[in-house]
């Protein structure tokens, strides 16, 4: 290895070099679509299987490794979404978006590896409980028609716009800050986001940034804060507005995709809460622990 940069482009190799072979060996096994992507959600779940990398900080590596991952991972989402059209055009799935039922399976498994350890049980477990919603879902046949569409009173709380407040106006120039920041750690990671890059997207002074935050460790801590922040009143809400079990879940899963895609978002990935000091990484750990409770 010569170098850090080397090191994690080495493991990202890895990472889609297993992504693929698995895609293949599930190719191979299965029949229909369905069996195809059954047979690749069991492979991705052994027990044998070497760990694995989760590709957050590409954007951080230099354009050639770059370029190199980006195609790979393109291929191998390629591969999972044929499987998918397969599926609809056999009749094992039923009619759907490939693409995004491609990327919904490939984001969950790609972050097996933050949310599940081998102290949490076994994981080919975790791959027959993932295979079996896949296969019937969550929601009871006896529930009656899901919403399509978030309620208008689940919505996140926006800041007043007073022009002459100045506390409105700095809640406001806080938030574009935590947004900027938001992104760049979900696309670069901890270690490739850079405190200048930040402050020239806003088009600030580094008096007015430092003003807001002490330090990259302050604004990480922050930027994982508010996504904490709003994501739970978005939960609060779904619980009070939810009448059955089913309906709480739906409203809060489609409510917070809207944040992190709307003009409120993005919310953070929580893969560099390592990267926080002592105090607050446990801070955040346990809230995360108790939020999802």
């Amino acid at each position: 290895v010569k170098s850090k940069e080397d090191l994690g482009l080495q493991s990202y190799r890895q990472t889609l070099k297993l992504q693929r072979e698995n895609l293949d060996e599930a190719d191979s096994k299965g029949d229909t679509g369905l069996e195809k992507i059954i047979a690749y959600l069991r492979a991705v779940c052994r027990e044998d299987n070497p760990p694995s990398a989760i590709l957050n900080e590409v954007a951080a590596l230099n354009p050639e490794a770059r370029s190199e991952l980006v195609a790979g991972s393109r291929d191998n989402a390629h591969k999972l979404r044929s499987f998918v059209a397969v599926g609809i055009e056999d009749g094992s799935i039923t009619p759907c978006d490939p693409v995004l039922v491609a990327l919904a399976i490939n984001g969950l498994l790609s972050w097996l590896p933050q949310w599940f350890t081998r102290q949490d049980g076994r994981i080919d477990l975790v791959g027959e409980a993932l295979t079996d919603i896949l296969i019937h879902g969550l929601r009871s046949h006896r529930e009656a028609s899901s919403r399509h569409t978030i309620p208008a009173e689940i919505s996140v709380q926006k800041a007043p716009r007073e022009i002459f407040d100045r506390k409105a106006q700095a809640r406001l120039k806080r938030e574009a800050l935590l947004k900027a920041a938001t992104d760049s750690f979900n696309q670069k990671g901890v270690s490739g986001t850079s405190l200048d890059a930040v402050v020239k997207t806003l088009n600030v002074t580094k008096g007015t940034f430092y003003y807001y935050v002490s330090s990259k460790d302050d604004l990480l801590f922050q930027c994982y804060a508010r996504s904490l922040d709003l994501a739970q009143d978005l939960l609060n809400q779904a619980d009070a507005i939810g009448a059955n079990g089913w309906e709480k879940l739906e409203l809060a899963g489609r409510a917070i995709i809207d944040l992190h895609c709307g003009p409120n978002g993005p919310i953070a990935m929580f893969r560099g809460v390592p990267a926080l000091s002592p105090g607050r990484q446990a801070g955040i750990s346990e809230r995360v622990r108790r939020d999802c409770q």
